[in-house]
């Protein structure tokens, strides 16, 4: 075996056995480290004061984010490139064939002519990192609430914005990965938390002294970011009761007090107050024949729905 068959078994043997190191590094052992660092930006994790902390190349400033309220937005920026090119075209051939005594016979390829095409690149300008510090509970509970009335408050701050390269980007995007648990909100434990409380609140209107005497009645509810419940209720007879956010009272309501119009349902109190609840086909469906039922038995005041 002669020194360049040896040294081309070893490359072979070495290359495949460094790419696989490479790729353990990239993917499992860099992402899990507490520190990043890329194209001039460094983030650690500082667990005992239960921040991270981010500074770039570009911002004289360092920046803090709560562990457990951070939410990181890759956009990724390309510009489309269009450039002429010349395609040549194929020159004409002629073959000859041999037929005997000196004489040939032939056949024509005509060429084709050049042309100029259109070809259309996409080249990357490389990924802003969008850092943001928001109110977890806030945050995923304005996104949940079934009613939005009430006035909105702000969520979030924005933190940052790191450049980085492609390359960076989806390195770093493996790293806020590995450290989702303590970096990001917790969203599948608030929105456990969430569903418990809305079922507490609901179960509470149910078991109402006013309401547990009602048989099978139509329900409307909606839930705040709170979250708090707004509870409307209507027995088969038309009584019925109200409970508004933050309540802990059932006021009773008679069907006079309400108005219909289209898939909304208006609730007017005496102080003139109003409050409004959407209805799908089925309540206007069981809600006609509330009024049905109540007309039946108070036909003088049948002023309600209509």
């Amino acid at each position: 075996m002669d020194m360049n068959d040896l040294l081309l078994k070893v490359v072979i043997g070495i290359v495949p056995t460094l790419l696989v190191l490479w790729m353990v590094y990239e993917w499992v052992i860099r992402p899990r480290k507490n520190a990043f660092k890329a194209d001039g930006c460094d983030i650690h994790l500082d667990k005992a004061n239960g921040l991270v902390h981010l500074a770039s190349h570009d911002d004289v400033a360092s920046h803090t984010v709560k562990l457990g309220c951070g939410l990181f937005s890759f956009h990724r920026h390309t510009i489309t490139e269009t450039q002429q090119k010349w395609r040549p075209g194929t020159p004409g051939r002629v073959t000859l064939y041999p037929t005997g005594g000196g004489l040939y016979t032939g056949e024509q390829t005509p060429g084709s002519e050049g042309y100029w095409r259109t070809v259309i690149k996409e080249r990357s300008l490389g990924t802003s990192v969008s850092v943001q510090e928001v109110d977890p509970l806030l945050h995923y509970h304005q996104q949940w609430a079934t009613n939005h009335s009430l006035q909105q408050a702000k969520t979030e701050r924005m933190v940052t914005t790191l450049q980085m390269t492609d390359r960076g980007a989806n390195a770093f995007k493996r790293w806020v990965h590995a450290h989702r648990h303590v970096l990001t909100p917790n969203e599948k434990l608030i929105r456990q938390q969430w569903e418990n409380s809305c079922k507490r609140l609901l179960k509470e209107c149910r078991q109402d002294m006013l309401v547990k005497p009602l048989k099978n009645p139509l329900e409307l509810f909606d839930y705040t970011p709170a979250p708090n419940i707004r509870y409307l209720v209507l027995g088969k007879n038309g009584e019925g009761f109200f409970k508004s956010w933050g309540s802990h009272d059932m006021h009773a309501i008679t069907f006079s007090q309400l108005r219909g119009d289209g898939q909304k349902l208006t609730v007017t109190f005496q102080n003139g107050w109003q409050e409004h609840f959407n209805l799908t086909s089925n309540q206007i469906g069981r809600l006609h024949e509330i009024r049905r039922r109540w007309e039946k038995h108070r036909p003088v005041m049948a002023v309600g729905i209509r």
